[in-house]
């Protein structure tokens, strides 16, 4: 899903490169994405999990079935990372999609 800030940076960078495929977004399609493609109150009003209700015990088990190796990779990330971003890799602009 899109977010807002995705979709109004596809937008300036459209505008930026004078594209027009389909066409450039507006902010008035971003905020009628935001209601169209909300997900609020999709499980109740004081549902607090969100789209995590998605992940059922029947979808952790197909997902356990796939392990193949017993390798683990942490997907967290230190909060205080300078602004430059990580130390090491590739800066973020060179991996991150177009």
């Amino acid at each position: 899903m899109l977010t807002a800030a995705g979709c109004a940076a596809v937008a300036r960078q459209a505008a930026a490169e004078g594209e027009r495929y389909p066409r450039n977004l507006t902010k008035e399609d971003v905020d009628r994405w935001m209601t169209e493609l909300s997900n609020w109150g999709k499980w109740g009003k004081d549902d607090q999990a969100g789209t995590i209700n998605l992940i059922t015990p029947a979808k952790r088990k197909a997902a356990a079935a796939q392990v193949r190796e017993g390798v683990s990779v942490s997907m967290s990330l230190d909060a205080d990372l300078p602004k430059e971003g990580p130390a090491t890799g590739p800066p973020y602009s060179e991996i991150a999609p177009p």
